[in-house]
């Protein structure tokens, strides 16, 4: 798409508006809002889910302290096992933060990049405000 715009800002010279076809600068700006709104659905709606986890993370750890400590103990062998199982659920927690932080700087470059070789290609400073 950039290679396209570059192309029809020649033909802008050649042409009125009004004759010329296909995609234009604005198009391409707003396909990439578009593009970056979705990314930011995804972004929260993945984010809600964690958030999610957490929570039940926390409960979970909260009924597993009472029970642990209350007077009818549970048996070594149990308390065991459930730290150990809460422990392997805060490292994949753990882990799915880490894949959506890189998620959101992988994005974040990806659209650096493509802003600036639309600028480099068109010539122009207005990817460069974009961002």
């Amino acid at each position: 798409m950039i290679y396209e715009m570059v192309r029809l800002q020649s033909l802008d010279d050649q042409k009125t508006s009004v004759e010329r076809a296909g995609p234009t600068e604005e198009d391409f700006f707003e396909n990439v809002l578009r593009q970056l709104q979705d990314m930011n659905v995804f972004f929260k709606g993945r984010e809600q889910q964690l958030y999610g986890q957490l929570y039940n993370l926390e409960k979970d750890v909260d009924i597993f302290l009472k029970l642990k400590n209350s007077p009818k103990r549970l048996s070594e062998r149990k308390i065991r096992s459930t730290e150990s199982s809460l422990k392997m659920a805060y490292s994949e927690f753990y882990l799915s933060l880490s894949l959506l932080q890189n998620f959101q700087q992988l994005n974040y470059t990806g659209f650096r990049k493509i802003l600036k070789k639309f600028d480099k290609l068109a010539r122009s400073e207005k990817g460069k405000r974009f961002s």
